[in-house]
């Protein structure tokens, strides 16, 4: 394996999601998307602004959820209330007004690895004497990358393969890439070559590298690829030759 030396760019993390079409787009803004403290310490605190960029008051109210990758790449996201104290956790903004929240890690002081969460700006109606229950519709959402971590900590992304057989009993090589250190890293620019036992090489396709690249990989978390190939069935190692980036 021969990673590439890490870029100096930062690959931020965004979803957002508009209900009411384009002209909520603009409502408010929020930054940063991707932020990252320390589990003690004056680093402990995370600062977001926001801006309301509309022409009406808003009201927007602020949570933090878990976040923990499956193997396809999809979230699994609950409430971590009892892990951030978050002040103030709604705001109202007039029209051009700018405010600020911080967020301050009150979670355990020791850590082996980076924790990840999600950090929720969401625009609802202007009511704050509402139930704040799943009734209120939201109208407009930010969701940030929040890093719980120390500076110490590190990736290490590993690239593997063997041979099997996948959907209907046909040959191939399963390869995997796993972070086995103990920090996220978003791995791009990946191209992916197997060396087999008869001499010849398996190049992964484009498609099948948009499983694996262009990714967050969060500590101990990993993605796999079948690949079919009729060289499989023979058994045996192969050797596995790789590059790629790695991007905060």
């Amino acid at each position: 394996m021969e990673p590439a030396p890490r870029t100096a760019s930062t690959t931020m993390l965004m979803l957002v999601f508009a209900v009411f079409g384009a002209a909520n787009l603009a409502a408010f803004t929020m930054e940063p998307m991707v932020a990252s403290v320390t589990p003690s310490g004056d680093g402990a605190i995370a600062t977001f602004r926001f801006r309301n960029e509309g022409a009406e008051p808003i009201a927007i109210r602020m949570k933090v959820l878990t976040r923990a990758l499956r193997s396809d790449g999809t979230e699994e996201n609950d409430p971590a209330d009892a892990s951030f104290e978050i002040y103030p956790e709604r705001l109202a903004l007039e029209p051009g007004a700018q405010a600020v929240v911080k967020l301050r890690w009150k979670g355990t002081e020791k850590i082996d690895r980076e924790l990840s969460f999600r950090f929720v700006a969401e625009q609802i109606p202007v009511d704050f004497g509402a139930s704040v229950g799943s009734g209120i519709k939201v109208l407009f959402r930010y969701v940030a990358s929040l890093y719980v971590g120390l500076p110490a900590f590190k990736p290490s992304i590993a690239v593997t393969a063997r041979p099997g057989t996948g959907p209907g009993g046909k040959p191939g090589y399963t390869v995997e890439l796993r972070n086995e250190g103990n920090r996220h890293a978003v791995v791009m620019g990946l191209s992916v070559e197997l060396g087999l036992g008869d001499g010849s090489v398996l190049a992964l396709s484009e498609s099948d590298l948009k499983a694996l690249s262009d990714l967050n990989y969060l500590p101990g978390t990993s993605r796999r690829v079948f690949v079919p190939d009729g060289r499989a069935s023979q058994g045996g190692s192969c050797d596995v030759r790789s590059r790629f980036e790695l991007e905060d």
